[in-house]
């Protein structure tokens, strides 16, 4: 990525969450490897507390990837009140593409899509892993909580094939317990 615009996102503490609506129009929920049926769990609640079956039915063939965050999820290091999710992907699944950067800016502007924090955008990246390192270690939730880590990402995304993925990459917080 070396010389590519990219930006760095906190890594937050929760639970993987991917919502958006099927080829059939079936709105539906996912922890990390299930779909959930519709019911008083946590997942489905952040959901609602986004709004995200509606903002998502005014965007079509947009699914969206986040990290599901509150009350019993892992040690909610974010200190929130309630179950919310926060999106780090999105995914255009007529055209099977990853939505870029400025794409996931629109979404949030334009339909009040909260995203993960953003920390930083680099247009020409030179960082060493251990410049990554640091500003890992340096991050802290707003409430001053120790965050996880960063992800940095290309703000245009592209396929590894060393990942089989969408190349993304994480550094831990040595601080983060």
């Amino acid at each position: 990525i070396v010389g590519l615009p990219v930006y760095i996102t906190q890594k937050l503490e929760g639970s993987s969450l991917t919502a958006g609506y099927d080829n059939d129009g079936e709105f539906f929920v996912c922890s990390r490897n299930n779909k959930l049926k519709e019911n008083d769990n946590k997942f489905w609640e952040a959901v609602a507390n986004a709004g995200l079956k509606e903002k998502l039915a005014n965007i079509p063939n947009i699914i969206v990837q986040g990290e599901l965050c509150g009350p019993g999820i892992q040690k909610n290091k974010l200190g929130l009140d309630k179950p919310m999710v926060f999106v780090f992907n999105a995914v255009d699944i007529k055209n099977r593409r990853r939505l870029s950067y400025d794409e996931l800016l629109y979404l949030e502007k334009e339909f009040g899509i909260s995203l993960v924090p953003i920390c930083c955008e680099i247009n020409s990246f030179d960082w060493t892993f251990d410049k990554l390192q640091k500003y890992s270690d340096i991050q802290k939730y707003n409430n001053g909580e120790t965050a996880e880590g960063i992800v940095i990402r290309p703000k245009e995304p592209f396929y590894s094939n060393v990942l089989k993925d969408t190349w993304s990459l994480k550094c831990i917080n040595r601080e983060y317990k």
